[in-house]
């Protein structure tokens, strides 16, 4: 008879445990750019979404903290820019900049945020037309300890509260989004996400995103 789960293994991350919803979205997504990719992955991970999304892919960088997992990437991609890196430093600091992106797949551990903030922020090449996939776990860290402690939602938890942050969260992801975009440029043609229907604390989200013209006053960085 198995065992009940303890708490703390209830709460263990799961990697790619909505693989599927995942690959169906990145597939659709790609296909929309009608123009030859170039794919960032922020967590390679095993490299399933890879094999799944991008194995025709000529051009890409991923990001992998794992050492045996980065082997594993390099072997499955030669053509591919591998780093064994935290990508949050790494992106934030320009790197895999030789490289004109425009297909960006932000697929962490908890949240996201973080790593949309490093990408936007830093100094690269920027297409014209940039699609972004996000799969985002923070719900799971709203419902478990509200939003208050968290920096992205401490001033929305005073304005909305934090059982309308949880409920209506993917509203606030469009809102943060635009905002970061906004500051290198672009501005959104579509926006697009849902909850999994395995577990609807985890988010997936899209954006198709186009470039105006950059504020006279803005900074890279």
């Amino acid at each position: 008879m198995p065992r009940n789960k303890t708490k703390k293994e209830r709460w263990q991350p799961q990697d790619n445990k909505t693989l599927l919803e995942k690959s169906h979205l990145r597939k659709e997504m790609i296909a929309r750019l009608h123009s030859e990719p170039c794919v960032l992955e922020t967590h390679g991970g095993t490299g399933e979404l890879f094999l799944r999304c991008y194995a025709d892919v000529e051009k890409g960088a991923v990001f992998e903290t794992d050492p045996q997992k980065a082997v594993t990437l390099l072997k499955q991609r030669p053509t591919w820019a591998v780093y064994e890196t935290d990508c949050i430093w790494s992106l934030h600091n320009g790197v895999a900049s030789h490289l004109d992106v425009n297909f960006v797949d932000f697929d962490p551990y908890g949240g996201a945020w973080d790593v949309i903030q490093a990408f936007f922020a830093s100094k690269r090449p920027r297409a014209d037309k940039l699609i972004i996939v996000v799969h985002d776990g923070i719900r799971a860290s709203l419902k478990r300890f509200g939003g208050g402690r968290i920096g992205y939602f401490s001033d929305i938890v005073e304005q909305i509260g934090e059982i309308e942050l949880y409920q209506s969260y993917l509203s606030v992801c469009e809102k943060l989004l635009f905002d970061i975009v906004s500051k290198a440029g672009y501005k959104a043609q579509e926006f697009g996400g849902f909850y999994s229907k395995s577990d609807s604390d985890q988010t997936h989200f899209f954006a198709e995103l186009y470039r105006s013209p950059r504020p006279e006053n803005y900074k890279v960085g």
